[in-house]
């Protein structure tokens, strides 16, 4: 045997020790493909705004404007005016039930929090350990919007944020839904559980 061929045996020895050794491992140990949760619909439609001013809020406030029933919203940081107006024009003039849960901690003299309360929208806080960082709305059974896209100034005008516009995609739609509900309930609760019956309240007396 020459020496060339000797060099390839010798290399397709090691080629073999490294796919028994390293390769055929990790081929057994793969996950496998997820299986698709959404399928695919003739008119399921998803499309992304992006910001600084780059249609963002006005997104938002066309598809509350297009609300026919029920807008769900959990949201971190809430100060603009424009959106906030149009909630309000929305539950309203138009009767549309609108529940939002918000960040406490954002809870300022600038939050929305005290217009939106104070035209009867029903707000809840969220008083987890952590914080309600979702930016979500549903609007009827049609629309999930979601990004990283606060509704306030900042991301409105300076800061690279955006939306993600879901339409007619009734799983990703009952996900976020199923997830407000229950953020909501437990908030609720919460409320019930510290709201005194009457006998407590006369031994508080």
């Amino acid at each position: 045997m020459t020496k060339l061929n000797k060099f390839f045996m010798i290399m397709i020895i090691l080629c073999a020790i490294v796919i028994i050794v390293y390769v055929i491992p990790q081929l057994e140990n793969a996950s496998p493909p997820p299986d698709p949760k959404t399928p695919p619909t003739s008119n399921r439609t998803v499309y992304a705004l992006f910001s600084p001013r780059g249609g963002c809020q006005n997104e938002i406030i066309r598809w509350i404007e297009s609300a026919n029933d029920s807008i769900h919203i959990m949201i971190y940081s809430f100060t603009s005016n424009e959106i906030c107006d149009a909630l309000i024009a929305a539950h309203n003039n138009n009767n549309i039930t609108i529940r939002i849960i918000m960040e406490p901690t954002q809870i300022s003299e600038h939050s929305q929090y005290h217009n939106l309360t104070a035209a009867g929208i029903e707000v809840l806080n969220r008083t987890s350990s952590g914080i309600m960082h979702n930016k979500v709305m549903t609007v009827d059974t049609t629309v999930v919007i979601t990004g990283s896209y606060d509704w306030n100034i900042s991301s409105e005008t300076s800061s690279d944020d955006n939306i993600i516009v879901i339409l007619n995609d009734t799983y990703i739609l009952t996900q976020y839904n199923y997830k407000f509900i229950t953020i909501w309930n437990e908030e609720q609760q919460k409320i019930i559980d510290k709201t005194p019956t009457a006998t407590q309240a006369e031994l508080v007396k």
